[in-house]
């Protein structure tokens, strides 16, 4: 039976809590000498948006996965629904109602969206015959109800990293879940894309559905959240309503220590060390062209397919280009086209 509980201690939030879904005490991991989780603590409300945040490396991940049945804990305790459990597979944790959203995409490239949806809870005859006719009209349905940008019948293979990321979160929602983990869904994805996440998360909440939201973007965090947990060095050390906290706070909690905000001093700009022109690559890049000068250090941001490695592949000469040219210290690099 699903107990209800008050206001208590590190539990003491102003908002209005329904019923626990979810409770985690001291959970632990090691991995030979690495201590992923040193003590892991959660409490999750149903109808709850509760970000859990952290360093890379804080263990974050190990902690929900040990949720998902990914990972068995080396010592801690969990209560699902108010019954102590342990879930031992991701099958029985789904069965559970469990569903997570992994930042790698654990797809199927070879099939379509709706055959991904249901991979592992095929629907099947009595003669043990797949019913596909059924599972494309039910992706169909589920597909229009959240108004997700996809198609049933696309195959994974031709989606972009973004659209591959929407029938991760697709096929998490179709498995009607009490609890719904994203593990920094929006990472890989444009602005217009994390607004239709975000969307989705909120429609979860109304339906009463309890979500744990990790993310390392700060402009996430006040449109989506009630509640913040931080991680740090696998502890979990601290707990509050987002209505309570500041981002600076937050940080505080994840680093240990407040940052330190200096002045920026200009320096003088040095002389030309890699100047690249009309870098191409057919279906890659196209055209790029930038300088990288003495004592500077130079940014290459960009989602996840949008050419970074093979811009940073070319300019070690491991593929070769269609066009461009590339100088290092003022002399052509001939390995580079020309």
């Amino acid at each position: 039976m699903i107990e209800e509980y008050t206001k208590r201690g590190m539990e003491a939030v102003s908002c209005l809590l329904g019923l626990m879904v979810l409770e985690l005490e001291g959970m632990q991991k090691r991995y030979g000498g690495v201590v992923a989780l040193r003590r892991g603590d959660l409490r999750l409300a149903a109808g709850e948006v509760h970000l859990l945040l952290g360093e890379n490396g804080a263990g974050k991940s190990t902690l929900m996965k040990i949720v998902a049945g990914m990972v068995a804990p080396d010592a801690g305790a969990m209560r699902w629904k108010g019954a102590a459990a342990r879930f031992r597979t991701p099958s029985e944790a789904q069965r559970a109602g469990v569903a997570m959203v992994h930042q790698e995409s654990l797809l199927a490239p070879h099939l379509t969206v709706a055959e991904n949806l249901w991979l592992g809870r095929e629907l099947s005859g009595r003669f043990g015959w797949l019913r596909r006719a059924r599972m494309r009209e039910a992706a169909r349905r589920l597909i229009e109800e959240h108004r997700f940008s996809l198609r049933e019948d696309w195959r994974v293979e031709r989606l972009s990293p973004a659209e591959r990321q929407m029938v991760e979160i697709c096929r998490a929602v179709a498995q009607d879940a009490s609890l719904l983990i994203f593990d920094e869904p929006t990472s890989a994805l444009s602005e217009g894309e994390t607004r239709e996440v975000l969307r989705i998360v909120r429609g979860l909440k109304e339906r009463g559905v309890a979500v744990v939201y990790i993310t390392h973007r700060m402009e996430e965090l006040r449109v989506l959240g009630e509640r913040a947990t931080v991680l740090r060095d696998g502890e979990t050390v601290f707990t509050s309503p987002m209505s309570e906290v500041t981002n600076d706070e937050l940080v505080r909690h994840m680093v240990g220590r407040a940052l330190e905000t200096r002045a920026r001093r200009d320096r003088q700009a040095g002389a030309v060390r890699l100047r690249v022109e009309g870098l191409t690559r057919r279906g890659v890049l196209e055209n790029v062209t930038f300088e990288a000068r003495a004592g500077e250090v130079l940014g290459v941001a960009g989602l996840v397919g949008a050419g970074r490695t093979e811009l940073c592949r070319a300019l070690f000469g491991v593929d070769a280009m269609d066009a461009g040219r590339v100088e290092v210290d003022g002399e052509v690099d001939r390995k580079s086209v020309v």
